[in-house]
C-alpha cells in the first residue's frame, strides 16, 4: 500500500459513515403528524370492517343545525366557555364555543384554562369505533369520544372519502391524562417544546373532544404510510362543527 492509498480509503470510510448514519437522520421527526404517529407501537395492520363505500350527504350539516350534535340534549353541554379564564392567559376566547367541553374554556392560539388535573375525565364518552358503525379504520378498538359529536365526525369522514383521494384513520381520540403524560415524556418534549405534544393537563384530547386523522395508504391489510388530510378540506371542517386550530398539528381536529 503506497502514500498515495491512505488517503483515500480514509476517504472512502468517511463516506460509507455518513452513507450509513442518512437514514437515521431521515427518519428523525421532524413534525407533530410523524412525532405522534411514531408512538403507535405496533404499527396498525389491519383494515376497517366495512370499506366505506357510501356517498357523503351533498350538504354538510350546519354548525347551527341543532339536529348535528348526533345527540340532542342527550350529553351534558359546556359548563363554562368564560372570557376571564382566557384572561388569565393573555389570550381571547376563541369562537365558535365548543358545546360539549366541560370544566375548562377554549382560549385562542387552542389553549385551554383552568387546566385538568389528573383525575378528570369527561362525561359522555363511547365507544368510537362503535358510534362509527365499524365503517371507519380507527387505529384502537379501545378509543373513546364524545358521544355527542361521534355523528358529526361520522359525516365528516364520509365527506372525505366522497371527495378526497384518502382513507381516513381515527389515530387518536380521548386520551387520559395518564396517557398524555406518557405520549408528552415519550416525545421528551419537556426540553423538546416542539414536539407537538401538549402537556398532560393542557390537552383537548383529555376533554374528550379532540381527534387526530390521518389519510392511511393501505397494502395487504397492512398501513405502510400515512399523510396528512388534504390541504384543500381547510376550511370546510366547520361545516361538520369541527375547527382544524393549529397550523403546526394538521392532524389535530376540535369538535365543536
Amino acid at each position: 500500500m503506497n502514500s498515495r492509498t491512505v488517503p483515500v480509503l480514509v476517504v472512502i470510510f468517511l463516506n460509507l459513515i455518513i452513507i450509513s448514519r442518512m437514514p437515521a437522520w431521515a427518519q428523525t421527526p421532524t413534525d407533530p403528524a410523524t412525532i405522534k404517529f411514531k408512538s403507535f407501537t405496533p404499527p396498525p395492520t389491519r383494515t376497517p370492517t366495512i370499506t366505506p363505500t357510501s356517498a357523503a350527504s351533498p350538504t354538510p350539516v350546519s354548525p347551527t343545525d341543532p339536529g348535528g350534535n348526533g345527540g340532542g340534549d342527550s350529553c351534558t353541554p359546556s359548563n363554562r366557555g368564560l372570557q376571564s379564564d382566557c384572561d388569565a392567559m393573555g389570550l381571547s376566547l376563541q369562537m365558535p364555543k365548543p358545546r360539549y367541553l366541560k370544566d375548562t374554556s377554549l382560549c385562542t392560539q387552542s389553549t385551554m384554562y383552568p387546566f385538568y388535573n389528573s383525575s378528570f375525565v369527561p362525561p359522555d364518552l363511547s365507544n368510537l369505533n362503535n358510534a362509527l358503525g365499524n365503517e371507519f379504520w380507527v387505529y384502537n378498538a379501545n378509543i373513546k369520544y364524545n358521544t355527542c359529536l361521534a355523528s358529526d365526525l361520522k359525516k365528516m369522514l364520509k365527506y372525505i372519502v366522497s371527495n378526497y383521494d384518502c382513507e381516513p384513520f381515527v389515530a387518536y381520540g380521548y386520551r387520559s391524562y395518564a396517557e398524555q403524560e406518557g405520549l408528552w415524556r415519550g416525545k421528551n418534549c419537556d426540553t423538546n417544546p416542539n414536539c407537538g405534544v401538549a402537556p398532560p393537563g393542557k390537552s383537548l384530547h383529555q376533554a374528550g373532544i379532540a381527534v387526530d386523522l390521518f389519510c392511511a395508504v393501505l397494502s395487504g391489510g397492512d398501513l405502510i404510510n400515512f399523510y396528512n388530510i388534504p390541504d384543500a378540506f381547510t376550511g370546510r371542517e366547520k361545516n361538520f362543527n369541527f375547527h382544524r386550530p393549529l397550523p403546526g398539528d394538521p392532524p389535530h381536529y376540535n369538535g365543536l
